[in-house]
């Protein structure tokens, strides 16, 4: 092979490289078509030398070993000479002049004669890749990787690497799949697909998922038959499990393109659902994370599909991990009237319930995670008013002992009992002395919280067991309290072995330890970090801190503040001290705040949210003054400390965006109004509200109490950082500000308001739109409008904007009666605002509507009807089954509906002990038998298929069908029509995984005839006696008879050539056309 190719190819460069000299603009085409010639060449022998290494490999490694250098000598210099004949095409294409006539070559001939072509990516993902080439046209790459997939016979692994190299490419170059011709990318993705390999088939979804852009590639991906390849694949068993994973990404790849789900087949989502039906199969829980998706973009398609059984089954049996997600999928529906009546009223969401009340159902686990679904339903106004429909309600009480002094594995205490006794009954001290004196109780507590005991301090890091550290400071925040727990606490030796361990971390200290108790993994990994919120309770008390630097606690932080090497230990202290008192803490924190890193300064200005002992706001780091901004709006929500910093006049103009949430807060004085009004802030800002902000700030606010309401951390066993503070967390337990709120603080915002007519805009919005629910976008309008009006009404110079219009009945009637329960939730926070003012409180009274006050008569902005079943007042409403529901032509497989089939007839074997009354009445029955195929093998075929639905019948019916496949050779399983119509049953109706399954009966070929839309070359076959002989048409007028009584088919969609695919007027492969023209003389010869 080296000796014939060496003479040749050196002289066909030589030429081209002649060629290259040539400026003569006519020779440049005949310069590009040769070079690409030459590439052509290479690449063939580049893949005949692959071939040739395959083929070595299997053969002994002695044998060829000579021959393996030479493949591979001959290998590399291909690749050497690809990779110089591709830059020679580059440069050439960047020469050569834009031609007047357009020359379409066979790379152009793959895209849209208007398809962009993106631009070259500078990122690289491999530099052996061969179509990685820093110059390369990725269309270019793109044809070359299309032709190598045209080659057949390869080993899997061949098709792997070309499918992922595609990959790679859309990756790279994510424009690129929007000028893919689906008649040449479709016909590649049809052959993976239909492989014998599993990893090829994989390989086939990976690959077409990427190139999928928009709604209309779905289309063309559907309308090459995909859905029968992914129903086959989903119920294969789990030696295919990489296939059916990439089938299913494939699926929920639809679920995240725009209007997608409307390509999304019946099929497939009854696929979908019976997996999930499966407790033991490995993609039920993605495939209850699809069906929950599907429920929330079309409830429609689920339903008919049978997909919110399984999704109602998880959340009873508690056997789906997170029921939280499930549970919002529920009450999103629930929300609204239109989607709403597609659930069960009182069973969707009652099921959370039933891990409480089974009692078969008896892990702990279960009832906590069925407990926190149940909690966040309570937790959202669709839940709220659903679970309160009927009324539920459960009262449950445990009294059990602490069990500390019967025990000392403090495993066996009740802690919740422990925290009360701690902080109830031994706060006082003469109950604490007889606790110390005449019992082991805090004995045990205090041994337990010893660091060298190794009790606490070994203690696992996690969300449960951060409540022996609230303990602990609950413990030393008792023993400060009176004069006995002082003197216990200053002469017990848990102080002095803390004392120690921190003297482990000071380099200056002398002490040191193979294992510091305070390291940084121990910190991380157990409870060690749990003691410094104990130092921190210590500190805020005189008492405390002179036992602190008995100990000389305070030198070794001085020192450990120093260290660079140890943030986590520093954030640790700063975070845990209470600087409420003159003392060491606040010069520790002033020393961070001035010397330390920015991490440190972040962490230090965070710290002083409570005490705001210094200004941060011109820090040279744009996120310290972000931190400090936060803190001082937060203090403004106290009257002195908002009119101190107004007086102030901060400059806050170097901060932009970041400043704005602290001026809205100024609003609030006069001082502050007239300061922002000589800025020109209020006008703009004002406009700004009223255009647009109003709208936005719903959605701001619905975050707000949806974390409000919402748990802060989980408390499943993942560890907690104690070195970060979540100050977020904290801030959102206020209410975002709003505009119109501060602006009618003063006068001068009343008259303002009053001026510019805006509250009149809002009462006649909500009187105007207050009550349809079928428009998103003008239900937001009105809660903005709501939001406004309570602000306003909220203040007590603002309330009287209430008294001009009827726009507080108006909201009342919206909580009581609208139909979306978030509606009836935001007015019902509304209400609450406009009840913190007398006059909005008289107005409320007047309505039926209580508010709740404190003993002074101020109201606390609580507001419910005197009748609570006014609120409440949700009905059930009603119900869209299943049956009644129409599927979109485009959610269908197979379009034409399966007849009803009525009654199944007595077997013979009953009939031959009836009367002949009944068995006259069984000939009628088989009288109006509905037939679903004129061919008897077929229409029992078809019957036991139906019967694999049913529980009792599955056994006989799938033990008839091996016996017609393996002992009869039914025909029918060779035929790709009742392949299509076995789709169709199983489409339309209910079946288990176990039934799906039964359709790997079929023969492969037959999937492959479907896909490719051959049913007619087959149908040809069978009349001129294809397939064995096993179907004999004696009449074919009967048999053109039967094809046009068949109402079960899909019509001529498989005739004639202006129904055919895009797949078949556009392929031009000679060797399929060659291949088919072979089997139709064949078989007419045989005939």
């Amino acid at each position: 092979m080296a000796p014939s190719r060496a003479g040749s190819r050196p002289d066909l460069f030589t030429n081209l490289e002649k060629l290259d000299e040539l400026d003569d603009d006519g020779l440049a085409q005949q310069t590009l078509a040769a070079l690409r010639d030459a590439l052509s060449r290479e690449m063939k022998i580049k893949e005949g030398s692959e071939n040739m290494l395959e083929a070595l490999n299997t053969k002994k490694a002695k044998q060829t070993k000579e021959q393996r250098q030479r493949v591979e000598a001959e290998l590399n210099s291909s690749n050497i000479r690809i990779k110089d004949l591709r830059q020679k095409i580059s440069d050439a294409q960047r020469s050569k002049a834009t031609p007047t006539t357009p020359i379409r070559s066979r790379t152009e001939d793959m895209f849209s004669r208007n398809g962009l072509r993106s631009p070259p990516s500078a990122s690289r993902s491999g530099a052996d890749s061969p179509f990685e080439e820093p110059t390369e046209s990725p269309t270019f790459a793109l044809a070359e990787i299309l032709q190598a997939l045209e080659v057949e016979g390869m080993a899997p692994e061949y098709y792997v690497a070309r499918a992922n190299n595609l990959v790679d490419l859309f990756k790279r170059y994510p424009t690129l799949k929007y000028d893919l011709v689906w008649s040449v990318f479709g016909l590649r993705m049809q052959v993976m697909l239909l492989s014998e390999s599993r990893e090829v088939v994989a390989a086939g979804y990976r690959m077409t998922r990427y190139a999928m852009s928009d709604a209309s590639s779905l289309k063309k991906i559907r309308t090459l038959n995909t859905d029968y390849i992914v129903v086959s694949s989903l119920i294969k068993d789990r030696k295919a499990d990489l296939e059916r994973e990439q089938a299913l990404k494939f699926v929920r790849a639809f679920l995240d393109i725009k209007d997608g789900i409307r390509e999304v087949s019946r099929a497939v989502v009854r696929t979908v659902a019976a997996i999930a039906e499966q407790p033991e199969d490995r993609l039920r829980p993605i495939c209850l994370e699809t069906l929950a998706e599907i429920l929330v973009k079309d409830p429609r398609l689920l339903l008919a599909s049978g997909g919110l059984s399984p999704l109602s089954e998880a959340l009873a049996e508690g056997s789906y991990k997170a029921p939280e997600s499930l549970t919002a999928a529920f009450l999103f529906l629930l929300d609204v009237p239109r989607k709403r009546k597609y659930l069960r009223a009182g069973y969707e969401l009652e099921v959370l319930f039933t891990a409480f009340t089974d009692h078969f159902l008896t892990n702990e686990a279960i009832l906590k995670q069925n407990s926190k679904a149940v909690a966040s339903s309570l937790k959202t106004w669709s839940g709220l008013m659903n679970l309160s429909m009927f009324d539920f309600r459960a009262i449950r009480q445990l009294l059990i002992d602490s069990g500390v002094l019967s025990h000392s594995n403090y495993t066996k205490w009740n802690w919740e009992v422990v925290l009360k006794i701690i902080e109830g009954p031994l706060v006082n001290g003469k109950r604490l002395e007889e606790a110390i004196k005449a019992s082991k109780f805090i004995k045990r507590m205090m041994s337990f919280y010893r660091p060298f005991k190794y009790k606490f301090s070994e203690i696992k890091n996690t969300r449960n067991t951060q409540r022996y550290v609230r303990v602990g400071c609950a413990l030393m925040h008792t023993l400060l309290q009176s004069p006995q727990g002082i003197a216990y606490l200053a002469d017990n030796k848990l102080l002095r072995q803390v004392a120690e361990c921190l003297a482990q971390c000071d380099p200056t200290s002398g002490l040191t330890a193979q294992f510091p108790m305070f390291s940084k993994d121990r910190l991380t990994d157990t409870l060690c970090g749990g003691y410094f919120p104990m130092l921190g309770v210590l500190s805020g008390d005189p008492k405390g801190l002179q036992m602190l630097d008995r100990w000389r606690m305070f030198n070794m932080m001085y020192h450990i503040v120093d260290l660079k090497q140890r943030p986590d230990l520093i954030k640790l202290l700063l975070t845990n001290f209470d600087y409420t008192l003159q003392g060491h803490p606040r010069v520790l924190l002033s020393k961070a705040l001035t010397a330390g890193t920015k991490d440190i300064r972040i962490h230090a200005t965070n710290a002083l949210r409570k005490y705001a002992t210094s200004p941060r706001l011109y820090d040279p780091d744009v996120e310290v003054c972000a931190t400090a901004v936060k803190i001082l709006e937060k203090a403004c929500n106290t009257k002195n400390y908002l009119e101190y910093i107004v007086e102030c006049r901060p400059a806050l103009d170097h901060l932009g965006e970041i400043g704005a949430p602290l001026l809205l807060r100024f609003l609030s004085t006069s001082i502050g109004y007239h300061y922002l009004d000589g800025l020109d802030y209020i006008s703009n800002e004002m406009d700004d509200w009223f255009l647009g902000r109003n709208d936005t700030y719903v959605g701001v606010i619905e975050a707000s109490l949806a974390r409000a309401f919402g748990e802060t951390a989980e408390d499943q066993s993942h560890r907690v950082s104690l070195f970060e503070e979540e100050p977020d967390l904290e801030a959102d337990s206020h209410v975002p500000p709003h505009f119109y709120r501060e602006l009618t603080r003063t006068q001068e915002g009343c008259k303002l308001l009053r001026d510019k007519g805006h509250f009149d805009e809002f009462a006649t919005t909500i009187r105007d739109y207050g009550m349809q629910y079928d428009d998103r976008e003008l239900m937001t309008k009105v809660k903005g409008s709501m939001w406004a009006v309570g602000n306003v009404g909220s203040m007590e110079l603002g309330a009287p904007f209430l008294e001009s219009c009827d726009v507080v009945e108006r909201i009342i009637k919206i909580a009581e009666t609208h139909e979306v329960m978030s509606l009836r939730g935001t007015a019902f926070f509304v209400l609450g605002l406009i009840s913190r003012s007398v006059h909005g409180l008289e107005i409320l009274s007047e309505q039926g509507w209580d508010s709740n006050t404190n003993t002074l008569g101020a109201s606390l902005g609580f507001c419910i009807p005197s009748d609570l079943s006014k609120f409440f007042s949700l009905k059930p409403w009603k119900h869209e089954t299943a049956t009644s529901v129409v599927v979109a032509d485009t959610q269908k497989t197979e379009t034409v509906e399966p007849p009803a089939m009525p009654s199944r007839p007595r077997s013979e074997s009953l009939l031959a002990v009836l009367t002949d009354d009944l068995i006259a009445g069984s000939a009628d029955m088989h009288e109006h038998q509905v037939v679903l195929d004129p061919d008897p093998t077929n229409q029992k075929i078809l019957e036991l298929y139906i019967d694999l639905g049913n529980s009792v019948l599955f056994n006989r019916a799938r033990n008839e069908l091996l016996q017609l496949k393996q002992q009869k050779k039914a025909p029918g399983f060779r035929q790709p029509q009742m392949f299509r119509k076995v789709i169709s049953l199983m489409e339309s109706r209910h079946f288990r995984l176990n039934g799906r399954r039964m359709l790997e009966l079929f023969e492969r070929s037959v999937l492959r005839q479907v896909v490719f839309d051959e049913e007619s070359d087959s149908e040809e076959e069978d009349e001129m006696g294809g397939g064995g002989g096993s179907r004999i048409v004696e009449d074919p007028e009967e048999y053109d008879e039967d094809d046009d009584s068949d109402d079960f088919e899909r019509g001529d969609e498989s005739s004639g050539d202006e129904q055919r695919t895009e797949r078949q007027r556009s392929v031009s492969d000679a060797a399929d056309l060659e291949r088919s023209n072979t089997v139709r003389r064949a078989t007419v010869s045989t005939t």
